[in-house]
């Protein structure tokens, strides 16, 4: 019985044991998960806030780096700042993107392979995606993966070390719960509190570790990450701030420091020099490109030299700009001229052969300005340069507002800026001006011509618009919209069957779009797409664009000839090769210069100068069209000189092209004029 007894007491101690071990373990089970969920969540926000404050970082680090050589479209730097990134080790790959979405520069990627979705998380890669913009404007995009193995690696450990924790906290739970505290949330707390500094830009930041553990682990990897990106960083705004070859400040750093400059107002007056190299471009043509990156060199330190205590940048390709306060212009102008005679003095060497140089330089003052505008004082120093060199080169011009030049050249940037508005409102208008012919029938003709609609609603004449775009070569536009609205209008009629009896119109082509290669094919693609007789058009090249452009005339002239489109040499006698050059311009009509044809009643040598036109025409089987015909007596002499065509007021005043319709019926049998 004793035996027995003491087996039950035994049984039911081992009973209670047994079930305070089971309910311990099932109290240590249940604080284990309970801890494990609760650690699991906090530790799992901290990390994504890690990665967040990280992915921000490197925006916030990176998109000012990337705006200039967006905005420059300066694939160079924008390759050169690739470089960079590559040696950040927890980047599996890097695109940038120009606001179009097309790809400008990568690495990390197979050739061609698509992007992946941002956003999206695969193989422990986070694919990140983040704009580049400066006020507002949108100038391109970014799109790397960002590797998060350590984080992970990390976060195993972490897990393991408080399920350690979570079992040592069954027997002592608030004993725990204090070093709980203490050892793993403070210090995730700190180091959350630590990226978000150095998501703000605070990348001196440093958090202290006192152990081996894994969270100090943790926090030793993200130190060396926030060293890194600090380092990357400087390294950048070096960059950012400096031309990659001269080591001179860029474009940006000057415009930064002339915009400081200006708003200081106890600075009295600030002075520009833009400096244009003359003759790089044969230099660089012809000992290529290297020999002009060791001249450019070789410039930007004699200018930092000279210009000891200024600011000089490298501003374009072969552009330098210096901000000086002298106060006084001639010492400005000095200043300018020492820095010519320095350039001038230059002997550059290159495999044997010697080069000089020059350099043109423009000057302008806020004080001339009387304003304190970066932007009014760039242009302003620009516009002086480009006055510089129309002079001769190897000189100065100081820019001085009321000066005829500088108020022409004002005009024509409103034109410019101008013109950018027409084409987007389309206020530009078709009119055309119908020939007379002088002799038998040989159909009728009519020019093309350009008119603006103005904000009035008044129709003004395109000289002032046409001066500026052909200055900065936005010509090609004005062409492309005039062929096009052409052979649209021509199309319409002949879809609604309008009585149009213009045999041809003539049209105008710019020696800018002459030289385009591409232009050819677009002539040809819009009278296929409209569908129109090629017959019908007559593309008219002043005499001075075809000998300027003489291969690309050749092959524009014998493209539109093979299409069944005519051509006219305009403006024929104004040069002085155009007897040389007429056999190899297989043209069918000469529209002599209205210069010769205004006076040909009161100057004989004007006569002749036509009558010797007209007999060389026919030589080579052309017709003849006559220019500026404003009386019944200028009119008279070209039917008996032989000339084919008048053209001019006397003969018809342009009128809007939609209305030709109307004037069809009395065009039907215009007899020649006697």
């Amino acid at each position: 019985m004793l035996t027995m007894g003491r087996n039950m007491k035994k049984t039911g101690t081992d009973s209670f044991r047994n079930r305070v071990i089971v309910c311990g373990l099932l109290m240590g089970g249940i604080l284990l998960a309970l801890m494990l969920t609760a650690n699991l969540y906090s530790v799992g926000e901290q990390i994504e806030r890690q990665i967040d404050a990280r992915i921000d970082a490197t925006a916030a680090a990176y998109r000012a780096v990337l705006v200039s050589p967006l905005v420059g479209q300066d694939y160079a730097a924008l390759h050169d700042i690739l470089k960079v990134w590559q040696e950040t080790n927890d980047l599996t790959y890097l695109v940038i993107m120009n606001a179009k979405g097309q790809r400008l520069a990568e690495t990390g990627l197979e050739p061609g392979a698509p992007l992946p979705a941002p956003g999206s998380v695969d193989s422990a890669v986070r694919h990140i995606r983040f704009d580049v913009d400066y006020l507002g404007q949108r100038y391109g995009s970014v799109q790397y993966g960002l590797s998060t193995d350590y984080l992970a690696i990390d976060r195993q450990k972490l897990i393991f070390y408080n399920c350690l924790v979570a079992l040592a906290g069954i027997c002592l739970f608030s004993i725990m719960a204090i070093a709980l505290s203490r050892f793993i949330i403070k210090p995730l707390l700190d180091l959350s509190a630590v990226a978000e500094r150095i998501g703000s830009g605070d990348y001196d930041v440093r958090m202290d570790t006192t152990g081996v553990s894994e969270l100090d682990s943790l926090i030793a990897h993200f130190r060396s990450m926030a060293f890194t990106v600090s380092s990357k960083v400087s390294m950048l705004e070096w960059q950012a701030q400096h031309d990659a070859l001269t080591d001179a400040f860029n474009r940006r750093a000057f415009q930064q420091y002339t915009a400081e400059l200006l708003d200081d107002h106890g600075v009295a007056d600030v002075s520009m020099l833009y400096i244009d190299l003359d003759q790089f471009k044969a230099i660089n043509d012809n000992c290529g490109h290297s020999a002009g990156d060791i001249l450019l060199t070789r410039v930007a330190h004699l200018l930092e030299s000279r210009l000891n205590g200024a600011f000089v940048a490298r501003i374009g390709g072969d552009e330098f700009g210096a901000v000086v306060t002298l106060g006084d212009e001639a010492d400005v102008r000095q200043l300018a001229q020492d820095i010519i005679d320095d350039i001038s003095r230059i002997h550059f060497e290159w495999e044997g052969q010697s080069y000089r140089v020059g350099a043109s330089i423009g000057v302008a003052s806020c004080r001339a300005l009387g304003t304190r505008s970066l932007r009014d004082l760039m242009i302003a120093a620009d516009t002086a340069c480009f006055g510089a060199k129309e002079l001769g080169r190897n000189r100065i011009r100081v820019y001085r507002p009321n000066d005829d030049y500088f108020c022409q050249r004002r005009e024509e940037l409103r034109s410019v800026a101008e013109l950018s508005n027409l084409l987007a409102q389309d206020r530009f208008i078709l009119y055309h001006q119908r020939f007379s012919p002088l002799a038998g029938n040989r159909g009728n003709h009519a020019e093309i011509l350009l008119r603006v609609r103005n904000n009035e609603g008044g129709i003004d004449g395109p000289a002032n618009l046409i001066h500026a775009a052909e200055r900065y070569n936005l010509m090609p536009h004005i062409d492309r919209w005039v062929i096009e609205s052409a052979c649209r209008q021509i199309s319409q009629w002949e879809k609604d069957s309008s009585p149009i009896c213009i045999d041809c119109f003539g049209i105008n082509i710019s020696g800018a779009s002459l030289s385009d290669e591409r232009f050819p094919d677009f002539v040809l693609g819009q009278i296929r797409a409209s569908g129109i007789d090629p017959k019908k058009l007559c593309f008219e090249i002043t005499e001075s664009s075809a000998v300027a452009n003489i291969e690309p005339a050749l092959h524009f002239i014998e493209s539109v000839r093979k299409a069944g489109a005519a051509v006219a040499l305009d403006d024929f006698g104004s040069g002085l090769s155009s007897f040389a050059y007429l056999k190899r311009f297989q043209a069918d009509y000469l529209k002599v210069d209205g210069a010769f044809i205004s006076n040909i009643d009161d100057d004989s040598t004007n006569f002749a100068i036509v009558k010797a036109i007209v007999t060389l025409a026919r030589a080579h089987g052309l017709h003849t069209v006559a220019e500026y015909v404003h009386s019944a007596g200028i009119l008279k002499l070209i039917r008996e000189i032989g000339i084919d065509y008048a053209q001019g007021f006397q003969c018809h005043r342009p009128e809007p092209l939609e209305q030709l319709a109307l004037h069809s019926a009395s065009l039907t049998a215009q007899p020649a004029i006697n």
